[in-house]
């Protein structure tokens, strides 16, 4: 399983945290799936 699929079956849990907190752990995900897909390409070369 990917980091990203890990975080995003995280954001269920975090929804009693702050909306900043939230946002953060928002972007976190994104920044590891972008990430993947990099090295995803990377690769391919």
């Amino acid at each position: 399983m990917s980091l990203g699929l890990i975080n995003l079956t995280k954001l269920n849990q975090v929804q009693s945290l702050s909306p900043q907190a939230q946002l953060t752990i928002k972007l976190l995900s994104l920044n590891n799936a972008e990430l993947e897909n990099f090295l995803e390409k990377k690769n391919r070369r």
